[in-house]
């Protein structure tokens, strides 16, 4: 037979809300033997060491639990006990803003919550996360739209989730529960979402991109009018210039002519 000289019990999350699902384990008892679990002196759960003399077993802190600390206990057959201390916290919540339209951006701040657990986000019964973790100090922060809803009064529900654990040889489900609820009054009116407010500006940016396209595009098109025009008259200049030289060959032409009529009756004469 296997025994440890001093039981040591672990609780882990050691603090937490009620109906907080913890793991609980201990070596240190009998090998083989009955182990009794108890919360404060509320009776919780019953198990079973191994040859080791050790046992591990989830329980849920009573939803009953008042704020505070409070002692885990586990005792064997023998009179053989380890305890160890629980704190029961206090969810707090704050939202900014307490009232929106639709599509309005909230931000949620929630501490006292189980460390490092996940927890459901829910609008009413829409679902806005379905899972997210608190972090190492129980807090958890929160940015969402408020989706399309009527107007009036609606309840941010921070849920814990419904857990399967093995009990007293059987699989139990822990059901869901509201851990807080925080009210949100929908106003009239729609607030743009983010994406679409991003996809409007993306549409001016491109607006604008094509207005200056067309603005280079008519510049382009009134510097190649101008070249144009520039052509045309360069064309016309140089027209003139061989219309000018062409008259000029033939008054050279015929003072070549005469010139060599006016030689030829000279040399006759003499």
């Amino acid at each position: 037979m296997v025994t440890f000289s001093q039981p040591e019990i672990y609780v882990s999350p050691n603090r937490g809300h009620n109906g907080t699902v913890v793991y609980v384990y201990d070596c240190g008892f009998r090998d083989d033997s009955r182990v009794n679990i108890y919360f404060d002196s509320m009776y919780i759960v019953k198990d079973y060491t191994d040859s080791y003399g050790c046992f591990y077993v989830y329980i849920q802190i009573p939803l009953s639990a008042s704020l505070g600390y409070h002692i885990t206990r586990v005792r064997d057959s023998s009179g053989r006990e380890s305890s160890t201390v629980f704190e029961v916290t206090n969810p707090v919540s704050s939202i900014k803003p307490l009232a929106g339209t639709v599509g309005s951006r909230v931000q949620v701040s929630v501490t006292g919550l189980t460390p490092e657990t996940f927890y459901t986000v829910k609008i009413n019964d829409l679902t806005i996360y379905p899972f997210v973790m608190s972090n190492a100090n129980g807090k958890l922060n929160l940015e969402f739209e408020i989706p399309p809803l009527p107007n009036g009064t609606h309840e941010i529900r921070i849920v814990y989730p419904a857990t399967l654990i093995r009990y007293e040889d059987t699989n139990r489900i822990i059901e869901s529960f509201d851990v807080i609820k925080i009210s949100f009054n929908v106003l009239d009116g729609v607030v743009l979402s983010s994406s679409l407010n991003k996809t409007l500006d993306t549409l001016k940016e491109v607006r604008y991109s094509l207005h200056n396209v067309t603005s280079k595009a008519d510049s382009l098109e009134y510097r190649v009018r101008d070249l144009e025009q520039k052509l045309n008259t360069t064309n016309q200049e140089l027209i003139t210039v061989r219309s000018f030289i062409t008259v000029l060959l033939i008054v050279i032409f015929i003072l070549g002519v005469l010139l060599i009529v006016s030689l030829a009756i000279f040399i006759v004469k003499r």
